[in-house]
């Protein structure tokens, strides 16, 4: 099989598992969400023990922290479909975007000319940081709730 088949087989499997992202940034948005509905509610109530407190805020930041993920991850993956759009010109699309994102001031010019398995195993380790931070973030909640019933 040749280098630029192998190319595209790794782009487009990678595009197909990143694709998945927008799956955990719902997950996180709602645990997010039902973390600031509790802490107005056991803020008004006034039991919100301290642990409940700092555990509550602490999903809220992961919270923010998984959505700027999340941006990036999509960001990452238009920029994939744009490659695997022109399937012949992969070399020359890396090549221009790297152009592109150093003139945007997005990445530094030591960081151009990075081989295409390069970027993807950047792009799947985003990926798999976002799953972290969403699974840190159920297992939060859960304790709060847990230990706060």
């Amino acid at each position: 099989m040749s280098d630029n088949m192998n190319d595209i087989n790794a782009l487009t499997s990678c595009i197909a598992l990143v694709e998945q992202h927008s799956k955990p940034h719902v997950l996180s948005k709602g645990i997010t969400l039902i973390a600031v509905a509790l802490l107005l509610y056991w803020g008004i109530m006034n039991t919100l023990a301290l642990f409940g407190l700092l555990a509550l805020v602490g999903i809220v930041v992961l919270g923010i922290i998984e959505m700027v993920y999340a941006i990036r991850i999509g960001f990452d993956l238009s920029l994939l479909r744009k490659l695997a759009g022109k399937p012949g010109e992969i070399g020359s699309g890396l090549t221009a975007i790297d152009r592109a994102l150093t003139q945007l001031h997005l990445l530094p010019s030591d960081k151009t000319g990075r081989s295409l398995d390069v970027r993807l195993q950047g792009c799947l380790r985003l990926f798999k940081i976002q799953i972290g931070v969403c699974v840190l973030q159920c297992m939060t909640i859960l304790a709060v709730v847990a230990l706060q019933v």
